[in-house]
Order: structure tokens, then C-alpha cells, then sequence
């Protein structure tokens, strides 16, 4: 082969050095499957030299701008996102093909539409904590139909339902109606801070049972069975407050596009967390009613049964 084309020993030290240096420099550290790629490469590039088969520059230069690349992607980010522990290259590419930043977007549109006046996280601190979720946590939620950020502002369930009741987007749309008040330790506890999660805010969602235990098994069971299906995931069910700020993002998107498709839930029932329940007399659960055109916060006793009955997962991504 042509040396012109080839590189020796000293030209890959020198370009080693000079990529070990930058990230000493920029205190950056290889994410794990950098590290494998890098490791993997520098292997075959050892291993041929040993054999006198010296690199194709080409490939060099391939390596080499990889690295470059990355560690600048790297340095952009880490400024951009100070809150971020540890970059991983792949979290970054997965939170953009989520377009998790629109979604952030399109929340505090949702928060200014319907009147909510506190301080909430800026974007730089909620992205720099959902990349410190890491790659494994963000591949789950990326399968998502729809993954969404949610803001749930701190108070009371009372307070948000106030809020979705007080700016109906919908025509004749009611007063959401609720089988026991909204200030019942059923829907669960009071916020104290800002929570926010990654829901997936697709308005219909894939039913997880077979047909066969769809229509055959109790509330109880499915409640069981979603609520043990995301948290072997490390997720959980959506709460009652954050249903409620996700039935104003749903609201709010209907109004903006017409699509009256966007409205959650309209031939479903969505179960909701219980974990604060100690024994579970009443299964919670919320739909949205086309017939008088409301969301309903509802519950059956165990032994129910209801056909369409499924879950929403979240993640928690930080609480401020």
C-alpha cells in the first residue's frame, strides 16, 4: 500500500495525545459505549501495526473526527445543561429524537394558558436531570407513544381541576365530575413542590392485557398487574395531579390544532397511582365522557370489572 495512505506510529500517538489532552482539559470522561468504540478501534489499530500492517489514514481521520466530534457535542451540552452529572452521548441523541424540548415548551405554554403564576424549572435544569436518567431509562421511555413532560405545579388536585374547570377549551364542555370530592385522600396527597415527570401522553393507549384478561379479570388484578408491569420498569403510574395537568396540556393542544382527537382518554379508562392507599377498597380511575363532554375521576369497588381498563406510565425526573 501507498505510505502516502498509511500512517505510522507516531502520527496516532501524537493524535491520542492531543484527544487525552482535550479531555483532560474539558474534564470530560468516555460515556460507556465511547469507551467500547474507542477501545475496540485503538485494538485494531495496534493489532495490525503488530502485524506491519500500518492504518489506513482514512480510516485515522474517521476515528480521530469521531472523538473531536463528540467531545465538542460534549462541551456544548455541559454548558448548556450545567446540571448534567455525566454526558452520555446516546441520552442526548435519545432526548432529541423525543423532542423533549418542544414537549417542555409546549408545557409552559400549557402552564401560562390555564393561569399558573409560580416559578417553575427552567429548561436547562429539567434537561440536564433527564440525561442524568442515562441511556437504559431513556430507551424505555423513547418506546413511549407519545413522551411528554409534565410540570405539576405544587398545591392541592382541587386547585388544578379549578384551573381546568375556570378555561374550557372544548364546546359545552362540563365541570369535571369527580365520585368523591377532589379534596379526598383517594386521588392522593398534596403537592408540596414542583414534580416533574415524563408521562406518555398519548391520547389512546395500547392495552397491556390479553383480551382473554381484559375481560375476564377483576379491577383489582388489572390494577395489580399495570401497577407491577412499570414498576419492573422503574416507572410508575400516573397520579391523579399529574392527570390532572395532562388533561390541560390535552385540552390545550385540542384547542391549538381543532383536532378533537388530541382529548385523552375519550374510550378508556385510565388507572391511577394508589400507592398512598394502605387497603384498597376503591380503585381510582379517570376518563374522558364524549357524552357530556367532561373528564371523570371515578372509582369501583375490587371485585369490578371494567373491559377497557389500562395505565399511563411515568418517570420521575425531579422534584423542585
Amino acid at each position: 500500500m501507498n505510505k502516502k495512505n498509511t500512517i505510522q506510529s507516531g502520527e496516532l500517538k501524537d493524535q491520542l495525545a492531543e484527544i487525552t489532552e482535550t479531555m483532560q482539559r474539558e474534564k470530560i470522561e468516555f460515556t460507556p459505549e465511547m469507551k467500547v468504540y474507542f477501545d475496540e478501534t485503538l485494538a485494531r489499530f495496534t493489532e495490525g501495526m503488530t502485524r506491519g500492517e500500518m492504518p489506513v489514514k482514512k480510516d485515522l481521520d474517521e476515528f480521530v473526527n469521531k472523538l473531536k466530534q463528540w467531545i465538542k457535542m460534549s462541551k456544548e451540552y455541559r454548558e448548556r445543561y450545567p446540571s448534567i452529572e455525566a454526558m452520555d452521548s446516546r441520552s442526548v441523541e435519545l432526548i432529541t429524537e423525543m423532542k423533549l424540548e418542544k414537549s417542555y415548551d409546549e408545557m409552559v405554554d400549557t402552564l401560562q394558558n390555564y393561569g399558573y403564576t409560580d416559578k417553575i424549572p427552567e429548561k436547562e435544569s429539567i434537561m440536564g436531570a433527564i440525561i442524568n436518567l442515562g441511556p437504559s431509562m431513556l430507551e424505555k421511555i423513547k418506546n413511549f407513544n407519545r413522551p411528554t413532560i409534565l410540570i405539576t405545579p405544587k398545591g392541592d388536585l382541587a386547585s388544578k381541576i379549578q384551573k381546568l374547570d375556570s378555561n374550557k377549551k372544548y364546546l359545552n364542555q362540563g365541570d369535571t365530575y369527580f365520585a368523591n370530592p377532589s379534596t379526598d385522600t383517594l386521588w392522593g396527597p398534596t403537592s408540596l413542590k414542583h414534580i416533574v415527570t415524563i408521562v406518555d401522553g398519548s391520547p389512546e393507549m395500547p392495552k397491556l392485557l390479553t383480551d382473554n384478561d381484559n375481560h375476564y379479570l377483576k379491577i383489582e388484578e388489572k390494577h395489580q398487574y399495570l401497577t407491577d408491569e412499570y414498576k419492573n420498569q422503574g416507572m410508575k403510574m400516573i397520579s391523579a395531579q399529574e392527570y390532572a395537568m395532562l388533561a390541560q396540556k390535552s385540552l390545550r393542544s385540542y384547542e391549538l390544532s381543532k383536532n378533537s382527537d388530541e382529548i385523552i382518554d375519550q374510550n378508556q379508562a385510565i388507572n391511577l397511582n394508589a400507592e398512598h392507599l394502605t387497603d384498597l377498597q376503591k380503585v381510582p380511575y379517570v376518563k374522558w365522557f364524549s357524552d357530556d363532554r367532561r373528564f371523570h375521576f371515578d372509582w369501583d369497588p375490587p371485585a369490578a370489572q371494567i373491559v377497557h381498563f389500562r395505565g399511563r406510565p411515568s418517570v420521575q425526573v425531579i422534584v423542585t
